[in-house]
């Protein structure tokens, strides 16, 4: 029985995953939901759930599956999955949990989202945010009947059911920092636009959290017999310190088996290594020279190494030559590398014989590099091809990064591209 609930459990798990099952109890699961959902006027969900089965097995008679009608019936009033029928149940499950949960599912993710739980110089654990989001999960955890648990505010434990054997699920309730200046929507307040969620940690991780708690819910709701716990683990820095796990570890048990629901997967089977190399070079003094050209007064990008820079800014001084033939040679290149590089957006601003390079891109997790682009890249590469700034420390840190990684993703400058069947391919995101 223990391999049926988690495959239940895997199939409902995210509130976007299509339905399992037979087709004629998949249209009326997808035909019928406005209705159900009209009718689970049950003060409690257990009897909502009772409400649900009932009209779909209504709704399999009249469509002359009544074998089938037969075997949900079985399943539910038992409480167990067997002969096969993990992925109907499984999508009866989901459904309820849609028609039922759903609207408290989407006020809960946003409640979540104005937590501003990202990493300060305070260790997370200690953060007055991640202490308002714990009490939060804590009281939501007591109001749909789950077991609550916090562990040092390392990591907090949700769970349903008992039993020696275990099987576990794992978020993080951490987010990356926020720029909002490149933002459309506020990222705290989990705004609705376009029949969409938006907000920081929507999909990763705050909705998932979201979800698996109301589907532990619907399992008790439905009765179905758990004879494992089912233990949901949320992390708190996952990135950032990474202390969460490895501490939680070191005096609690891990389950026996554990998967990750993180972003928009819903389910992660592995996930790639990484390595952060940071390359330092002491800022020198400017050089007192003769020579024409630019010296690189001023580089700025990026605010956190997991994201990929969406701006970037040069300040550039000009040697041996006036304001407007510098400003005309600027303009030229620029309007040069954008034919060349389409997706690459610059701005120029002139001030007090200063010249201020903007590059625009799109900021993304540094996970999925090819999601966005890296306008830290663009301007390095352009000033460096294009400008050929005359050598300081911050010319030669452009060139290291023009030469070395340039405007691929792959690693192959780097001499470490590689591709994997499974895995798929190495990515090098420069943030």
């Amino acid at each position: 029985m223990n391999k049926y609930i988690i495959f239940l459990l895997l199939l409902f798990l995210s509130v976007s995953q299509t339905f399992g099952g037979t087709d004629v109890l998949k249209e009326i699961l997808e035909g019928k939901s406005d209705k159900f959902d009209s009718q689970l006027n049950a003060a409690d969900g257990a009897s909502a759930f009772k409400e649900f089965v009932q009209e779909i097995i209504k709704a399999l008679n009249e469509q002359d599956a009544k074998d089938k009608a037969t075997t949900i019936l079985k399943i539910f009033s038992e409480g167990k999955i067997e002969n096969g029928n993990a992925a109907d149940a499984a999508s009866i499950v989901d459904s309820f949990t849609r028609a039922y949960y759903g609207d408290e599912i989407i006020e809960s993710t946003r409640t979540l989202i104005k937590f501003k739980t990202y990493a300060t110089d305070v260790p997370n654990r200690m953060n007055p945010e991640f202490e308002k989001q714990k009490q939060f999960l804590e009281k939501l955890a007591n109001k749909l009947g789950l077991n609550f648990r916090d562990v040092g505010g390392y990591v907090q434990e949700i769970w349903i059911g008992e039993g020696p054997a275990s099987f576990g699920l794992m978020v993080h309730s951490d987010v990356q920092p926020v720029d909002e200046k490149n933002w459309t929507v506020d990222p705290w307040t989990g705004e609705i636009k376009d029949g969409k969620l938006w907000g920081r940690g929507t999909l990763d991780d705050k909705g998932p959290l979201t979800v698996i708690m109301y589907g532990m819910r619907a399992l008790l709701d439905s009765g179905l017999k758990l004879n494992k716990k089912l233990i949901l683990l949320v992390g708190t820095d996952e990135e950032s310190a990474n202390e969460d796990v490895t501490t939680y570890l070191k005096t609690n048990k891990a389950p026996d088996q554990t998967i990750i629901v993180d972003s928009n997967f819903p389910v992660i089977c592995a996930e790639k290594g990484w390595c952060g190399t940071w390359l330092k070079l002491a800022r020198t003094g400017m050089p007192s020279t003769n020579q024409k050209g630019f010296l690189i007064e001023d580089l700025q990008a990026g605010f956190s190494p997991s994201i990929v820079p969406g701006k970037a800014t040069a300040r550039l001084a000009a040697k041996g030559m006036g304001v407007e033939e510098a400003e005309s040679f600027l303009h030229s290149e620029i309007q040069k590398f954008t034919a060349q590089n389409p997706d690459s957006k610059f701005e120029l601003k002139t001030e007090d014989a200063q010249f201020f390079i903007e590059a625009y891109g799109r900021q993304v997790h540094s996970a999925a590099p090819a999601t966005g682009h890296n306008a830290l890249m663009d301007l390095v590469v352009f000033l460096d091809r294009n400008i050929k700034p005359l050598q300081n420390s911050l010319s030669l840190m452009a060139k290291f990064a023009a030469t070395y990684i340039g405007l691929e993703i792959d690693g192959e400058k780097l001499g470490i591209k590689h591709e994997d069947d499974f895995m798929g391919t190495v990515t090098v995101a420069a943030n």
